[in-house]
């Protein structure tokens, strides 16, 4: 008789990581596509978006700095509530009798009308601001 040598194929133990790349690589894909969206210029002031305009170099806010935001459609929002234009002289000079020489920050969106930012700055004044500041962010570095 002759004998036959029997081969036995054990099953092997492997991981198989093609399905693990496969979802890491488009892991990756989506991270690359989100992250410009994610480090947007758009800057948050009181929970409202204003597109600022771009500076080379600005000055540190003050803490005790009146913010007056000035939207596209010419809204005016004066430390974070909602005010009319006619409005704001009175209450800046109410701001500015604790403390005159409280400074004005002005947050004019970029696409909204210059006149609307000029207008805002000639009340700050006549109500009796010393200083006007018009916000701006900074230059992205490449």
């Amino acid at each position: 008789m002759i004998k036959r040598h029997r081969t036995e194929t054990k099953p092997k133990a492997e991981i198989n990581i093609a399905p693990l790349t496969d979802v890491m690589l488009v892991l990756l894909v989506i991270f690359i596509v989100i992250t410009p969206f994610l480090l947007q210029s758009e800057t948050k002031i009181s929970q409202l978006k204003v597109n600022l305009p771009v500076a080379a170099k600005f000055d540190k806010a003050q803490p005790d700095l009146i913010k007056i935001t000035v939207k596209v459609d010419g809204t005016l929002i004066l430390n974070g509530a909602r005010i009319a234009q006619d409005q704001l002289r009175a209450s800046l000079e109410q701001l500015l009798q604790a403390n005159p020489a409280r400074s004005v920050a002005v947050y004019g969106d970029r696409a909204c009308r210059y006149e609307s930012v000029v207008a805002v700055v000639d009340v700050a004044k006549q109500a009796g601001v010393r200083h006007v500041a018009l916000a701006v962010r900074t230059k992205e570095k490449k």
